[in-house]
């Protein structure tokens, strides 16, 4: 038995017809992934609206962070924009211990910078870009002794150059490209 082109064709589109309609999804299927994309986007935008709207230490956990779900579905606790805004503003803390002399570096600038010594120790504050700061803490007996390194010197209000005792506070602050302004809880002596 022959079978002609024009049969074979008909066959073809009437299997092409049948497998589209296997796998073509019916109106209710398309309705159904419709309203479960638009359930999930809009459990989406409550999260957003409520991770913006977020306050620095609240969230569930009390620590600014809020529940957000990405993409691919995957929820995870994310620091809203208040607390972002207060995590930057805190300083970081360095703490060093020993009979120094501690010299300064870029990598402890604008934090708070507590020297524990058992007898007074010797703070350098080197060549950095203006506007950098450090603030001191005697965090032990000794006293923070404060010096320039070479083309550099320090200026106090009263000439003083060290801490005045423990838990005394001193800002250094670099105002020029020679000088470095000190100020706080300090002495001569």
């Amino acid at each position: 038995m022959t079978t002609s082109i024009a049969q074979l064709e008909s066959e073809i589109a009437a299997l092409s017809a049948r497998i589209d309609q296997i796998t073509t999804p019916s109106h209710a299927a398309i309705v159904a992934q419709m309203q479960a994309l638009l359930t999930k986007w809009q459990a989406r935008e409550d999260e957003q609206r409520v991770w913006w709207g977020g306050v620095a230490g609240g969230g569930p956990n009390n620590d600014g962070k809020y529940p957000v779900t990405d993409v691919g579905g995957y929820t995870r606790l994310v620091s809203c924009p208040d607390q972002m805004q207060l995590d930057a503003s805190m300083l970081k803390v360095v703490e060093l211990t020993g009979n120094g002399p501690f010299a300064m570096t870029v990598a402890q600038a604008n934090r708070v910078v507590v020297i524990t010594s058992p007898g007074n120790v010797s703070v350098v504050l080197p060549s950095l870009p203006i506007g950098t700061q450090f603030l001191f803490i005697q965090g032990g007996a000794g006293k923070l002794v404060f010096s320039a390194d070479a083309g550099n010197q320090i200026l106090h209000r009263q000439s003083f150059d060290r801490t005045a005792g423990k838990d005394g506070m001193t800002t250094a602050i670099r105002r020029s490209k020679t000088v470095w302004a000190i100020g706080g809880d300090m002495s001569y002596q």
